[in-house]
């Protein structure tokens, strides 16, 4: 690939901030990470939200 090619991902971030929280008082931090799964139950069912 040229350098051309990678254009459209120069405004990417160089990482991404991924959060997994088990607990409803990390929900706060949810807000900072780029990426942020947070257990819910629905239906007597748990699965995560993100």
């Amino acid at each position: 690939m040229d350098a051309e090619d990678y254009l459209d991902f120069l405004d990417f971030p160089c990482k991404f901030k991924i959060a997994i929280f088990g607990h409803g008082s990390g929900r706060a931090r949810s807000e900072v990470n780029d990426f942020a799964f947070m257990v819910v139950k629905k239906g007597g069912e748990t699965g995560f939200t993100l």
